[in-house]
């Protein structure tokens, strides 16, 4: 089926959206290559995974959820304004995929870890691109790229890709009628768990019990090899580091950031 041509109004609205979205994704490009010696002094997020993973390869796993050990593997990374270690506060099963990546220098990890973000986002993309139209496929490759909050989990070498990918996986799932994938695709999201909970509890709801049941027992998995992970002692002080935080808010302080986590009537900071 042959694509129908244009009208002028379509024609300028393609030439503007194009043109945004290229230089979108050129000003990505160079934010990257701008901010390059920062990244590989450590200033990104990714800095939490990689000295998480080492604290686990290391034989140290009991002792990951302890901010002065963390402190002593993120002393190496010159970060001048971070006063004390940037916690990781995740659960522990996040860092198998990171462990291999530590047999790399701090940099190449960095690296790697992006390439399979760009993987990640290439995957999601094959759903939504127009499949006869090479230009659309074009502009829709630069409009992702060139994403503003794309660019961040790239400068950063954070996580939200792979949620991303792993969310939309499930929902695909589920289109496809596989309750039982989209169940365990959701368990292994859920390292944020308030992202992730609120489709759990729509799914509790019929038809899609057996997927809400499906992500119960994966959460469970997860969570027994994590304990097995760090052991009772590790997953104790997780529960406390999280708890701690989030009275103390330290170096994360969600009331600052541009969300709705902020309750009616909460007073600002």
């Amino acid at each position: 089926m042959e694509a129908r041509p244009r009208t002028r109004a379509q024609s300028i609205f393609f030439v503007l959206m194009s043109t945004l979205a290229l230089v979108s994704l050129l000003f990505s490009c160079q934010a990257l290559y701008v901010e390059r010696h920062r990244i590989a002094s450590g200033y990104g997020d990714y800095v939490i995974f990689y000295t998480g993973a080492q604290i686990v390869r290391d034989g140290a796993a009991t002792q990951l959820y302890d901010l002065n050990r963390q402190r002593e593997y993120q002393d190496k990374f010159n970060v001048p304004i971070r006063a004390g270690a940037l916690p990781f506060n995740h659960p522990a099963y996040e860092l198998l995929w990171h462990i291999p990546l530590t047999f790399l220098s701090y940099i190449d990890a960095y690296i790697v870890w992006n390439m399979i973000n760009v993987g990640l986002l290439l995957s999601m993309a094959r759903g939504f691109l127009p499949r006869n139209r090479f230009d659309l496929r074009l502009m829709f490759l630069f409009m992702m790229f060139g994403f503003y909050p794309v660019l961040v989990v790239f400068l950063q070498g954070q996580d939200s890709i792979l949620l991303t990918f792993l969310i939309g996986a499930a929902f695909i799932a589920l289109k496809q009628h596989n309750e039982v994938g989209a169940g365990v695709l959701l368990g292994l999201a859920s390292f944020k768990p308030q992202l992730v909970l609120p489709i759990v509890l729509a799914c509790a709801c019929k038809p899609y019990q057996k997927t809400a049941a499906a992500w119960l027992a994966s959460v469970t998995v997860l969570g027994i090899i994590s304990v097995s992970m760090v052991g009772i002692s590790g997953a104790i002080k997780y529960l406390e580091l999280i708890s701690w935080i989030d009275k103390v808010n330290y170096t994360i302080n969600p009331a600052l950031m541009p969300n709705l986590r902020r309750w009616p009537g909460q007073a600002r900071p």
